[in-house]
Parts: structure tokens; sequence; C-alpha cells
């Protein structure tokens, strides 16, 4: 596990807690950045992990919506 890891897992033990029968977790993304070595690597390489495989236009989208809209129809 890198630093980087080693001190996000830290922060996230640190501020989770039990409220109300449900668990508080910080979001990740809120974090100081700047103190963590090497972040802006690793989140530009995070994007890119996420970019979508396959380009779907506004037609397509279009009629998938349509067809979603006749199943839920029935």
């Amino acid at each position: 596990m890198s630093l980087c890891d080693k001190t996000i897992m830290e922060i996230t033990d640190k501020q989770t807690a039990l409220l109300d029968g449900h668990y508080q977790v910080p979001m990740p993304w809120k974090v100081d950045w700047d103190s963590l070595p090497r972040s802006r690597c690793s989140f530009i390489i995070s994007k890119s992990r996420i970019a979508p495989l396959k380009f779907v236009n506004v037609s397509r989208l279009e009629l998938q919506a349509s067809v979603l809209a006749v199943k839920l129809m029935r």
C-alpha cells in the first residue's frame, strides 16, 4: 500500500463514526490533497480509469430513454 493510501486509510479510520445506527464516513475528495504525496498523479490516473469505454451520442441516449419508457409503461 502506498503512503498516500495509508494516509487516506488513517484519516478514514479516525473520522468514521456510528451516529444514530448509521455509519458516517468522510468523503475522500474533501481531504487536504496538498499534504499527501504524489496526489496529483494518483488523481489523474483515477480519472482515466473511470472514463467511459464507449462513446454514446445524444440520439442513442434518446432512443434508450424511449425504449425504457415503453418498458416501464407495460
